[in-house]
Formats: structure tokens, sequence, C-alpha cells
């Protein structure tokens, strides 16, 4: 929950003050997988990576 209380104010919000969100596209990986999102402002860039 921190970090949804550290990225809420860079939240897109349309004319309304309703909040902008997507679909992701959907695969033969993600099948009925929810794959839609909330936008955020690029204000900030991270990185991430991992080994398998």
């Amino acid at each position: 929950l921190e970090l949804v209380d550290e990225l809420a104010p860079l939240v897109e919000r349309d004319a309304d003050g309703e909040v902008v969100t997507g679909a992701g596209e959907r695969s033969r990986f993600t099948g009925s997988k929810d794959v839609s999102f909330v936008r955020l402002r690029p204000e900030r860039v991270l990185e991430v990576r991992y080994d398998q």
C-alpha cells in the first residue's frame, strides 16, 4: 500500500477528474487474466531486472 500512496499523485486523470485506465493487449500467455492498468504520468523511471 505504500507504493500505491506514493504513486497516487502521478495517476493521470481526465477533464472530469476520473482516473484514466487502459486495457493491455491479450496474448496466448495472458489468457483470461485481467491486464487492465491505470496510467501514470512519466515523471519517474524505474528499470526492473531479474534472473530466473
